[in-house]
């Protein structure tokens, strides 16, 4: 996990969000790396496949982490 908290800034309060299956593993290592700066992790751990109908909060987060999704599914839309 220590590289992909490499891929940030180290700044105070840093807010991330982790989206995927089984997102408890990855969001546990990364808040503790966050932790001593004030920044907080949040999870949204699909149980299903990715649905269009998902409203995450607006400018909450500074960067999301997105792990163990199915790339192929029919509403994944990639922004890279």
């Amino acid at each position: 996990m220590q590289e992909i908290l490499k891929l940030f800034d180290v700044v105070p309060n840093l807010q991330l969000l982790c989206i995927g299956k089984e997102i408890q593993k990855v969001s546990n290592l990364l808040q503790e790396g966050v932790k001593p700066y004030g920044g907080q992790v949040d999870e949204h751990d699909l149980k299903e496949e990715i649905s269009l109908d998902m409203v995450l909060p607006n400018r909450k987060y500074e960067a999301c982490v997105l792990y163990n999704l199915n790339y192929n599914d029919s509403n994944f839309v990639r922004y890279f």
